[in-house]
């Protein structure tokens, strides 16, 4: 092979691998500018900002969790197992804006409604609610925590719970990443007007 030949190949080859670098950049940056976006829109009705939603540690080791967002609350849901002798409860972990007046959400069971849950204070702003099993309602066990202007809940059913467990997803919780965010918030198949 000549000389020529031999710088015609380098430089080919030079060219091929500057195009595919930029190739790759560009990539890159359209999906973390769609990732922006989706995060964005996923999470623009809440009536906080992202920085300051909690979720459970626990949705660190489970695969199966979601998350909605919408103008009063943010949820977070998965499967907590397994246990042994089967799979774990399901636990919701949610975030409730209050009224204007301060009092519960209207989409939070009202523990004045007896013939379907027994709430018992805790202290320090906590409530335990217990829904019994009826025609109307499947049996729960959740804990109200009353956090100033939000009110914190974790519910569980369909397995074993105690309270120990809901006070230890209400005790443990972190800032989520955007990244985190938003595979908990982006459910699959997720379709934007971006390819």
């Amino acid at each position: 092979m000549s000389t020529r030949t031999r710088r015609l190949a380098v430089a080919l080859l030079v060219v091929l691998a500057a195009c595919w670098g930029t190739y790759q950049w560009l990539a890159s940056e359209f999906r973390q500018a769609k990732d922006r976006r989706d995060l964005h829109n996923l999470t623009r009705s809440l009536p906080w900002a992202n920085e300051t939603l909690l979720v459970p540690d626990a949705v660190r080791h489970e695969t199966d969790a979601m998350a909605w967002a919408n103008a009063g609350s943010f949820k977070v849901t998965f499967r907590k197992g397994p246990q042994v002798g089967g799979h774990g409860p399901m636990i919701e972990y949610a975030m409730h804006r209050k009224e204007e007046d301060g009092s519960e959400p209207v989409a939070v069971v009202s523990c004045g409604a007896t013939k379907i849950v027994t709430c018992t204070d805790l202290g320090h702003g906590l409530r335990q609610v217990v829904t019994h099993d009826t025609d109307s309602s499947d049996p729960a066990l959740a804990l109200y925590q009353d956090a100033g202007s939000l009110l914190i809940t974790v519910r569980g059913y369909d397995g074993p719970l105690d309270v120990s467990l809901l006070r230890d997803v209400l005790a443990h919780t972190h800032r989520p990443t955007d990244d985190e965010l938003l595979s908990l918030l982006r459910p699959p198949g997720y379709q934007t007007d971006w390819r």
